[in-house]
C-alpha cells in the first residue's frame, strides 16, 4: 500500500505540474526578461556556451520534452524490470513447467545479473560518449531474451542461462541511465531533474503490481514475456526522444 500510495502522489505532482504548465512558463518567462539593450546576461550566457539551455528553468525545465522522456523512461524502466521480479516465479513454473526450485533460481540470476551488469555499464560508460545507444542494446537483447523463454519450449538450464545474459544486458543500462539524465540537464539543475525524473520509477512502482497481478489473475502468466519486453521497447523510444530532442549544440556540450 505505501508503494503504490508514493506512486499514486507522484502522479498526482506530475499532473499538476502538467495542468499548469502554461501559468507558469509563462511567469517564467517574465521572470527572466531583461532589459532590450542589456548585454550583461547575453554575454553571460555565451561565455558558457549554453545559452539555448539557460532559457529554461524551474517548471518549465521540468516540463521540457528532454526530462518528460526521461520521466517515461524511468516509468518504462521500473514497469519491465518489476513485472519479472515481483511474478517471474510463478510465470515460469506455469509456462515452463519448471519446479518452484528451479523458477527461484532464474529469478536470482537475473537480479545478480543486474548487479554485475552494473559494474560493466559503469565500464562501458566511461568509454562512451554515445550513451543512449548503450542503452537501446541492453533494451533491445532484454526483450528478445526475456521474449524467448516466455514463448519458446526450453529446459530449465537454458531459462536459466538466458535470465543470466538478461540481467547483465539490463544491469549494463543503469549507468548510461544515469548519464543520460546528465546529458539532458542544465548546470545547477541536476537535483530538482533527478528528483522528478525518479518519481517515474515509483509510478511504475505503483503500476506494475496491479496490472501484472491482474494478468496472473486472468491466467495469462505468459503475457508477463509479452508486456516487459514491450515497455523495454518504450524504453528505447523515450531514451531516443529525449537524446534527440535536445539541440545539437547543447547535446555536444554534455558529451
Amino acid at each position: 500500500i505505501g508503494i503504490m500510495l508514493t506512486g499514486v502522489i507522484g502522479l498526482a505532482v506530475w499532473l499538476l505540474l502538467i495542468i499548469n504548465r502554461r501559468h507558469l512558463s509563462a511567469r517564467g518567462t517574465r521572470t527572466v526578461s531583461a532589459p532590450r539593450h542589456s548585454t550583461v546576461s547575453y554575454e553571460f550566457a555565451k561565455s558558457n556556451g549554453h545559452s539555448h539551455k539557460m532559457k529554461k528553468s524551474g517548471i518549465g525545465l521540468l516540463l521540457s520534452t528532454p526530462i518528460l522522456m526521461c520521466f517515461l523512461f524511468f516509468v518504462m524502466l521500473s514497469m519491465s524490470q518489476g513485472g519479472l521480479s515481483t511474478f517471474a516465479v510463478a510465470a515460469f513454473v506455469s509456462v515452463q513447467d519448471m519446479s518452484l526450485r528451479e523458477s527461484q533460481m532464474a529469478l536470482t540470476v537475473f537480479l545478480v545479473g543486474s548487479a554485475v551488469g552494473v559494474l560493466l555499464g559503469g565500464y562501458i560508460a566511461d568509454r562512451t560518449r554515445h550513451h543512449e545507444w548503450v542503452a537501446v542494446t541492453g533494451f533491445l537483447v532484454t526483450a528478445v531474451v526475456v521474449f524467448g523463454v516466455g514463448n519458446i519450449l526450453l529446459s530449465a538450464g537454458w531459462v536459466i542461462a538466458a535470465m543470466t545474459l538478461a540481467g547483465l544486458n539490463f544491469g549494463a543500462i543503469m549507468p548510461s541511465r544515469d548519464m543520460l539524465v546528465r546529458a539532458v540537464t542544465p548546470e545547477g539543475s541536476m537535483g530538482k531533474v533527478f528528483g522528478f525524473v525518479s518519481t517515474g520509477l515509483n509510478l511504475g512502482g505503483a503500476i506494475t503490481p496491479v496490472f501484472f497481478g491482474w494478468l496472473m489473475d486472468q491466467g495469462e502468466p505468459r503475457l508477463l514475456f509479452w508486456f516487459s519486453p514491450v515497455f523495454m521497447l518504450l524504453a528505447t523510444v523515450t531514451v531516443l526522444a529525449a537524446r534527440f530532442s535536445q539541440p545539437k549544440e547543447a547535446a555536444d556540450l554534455k558529451t
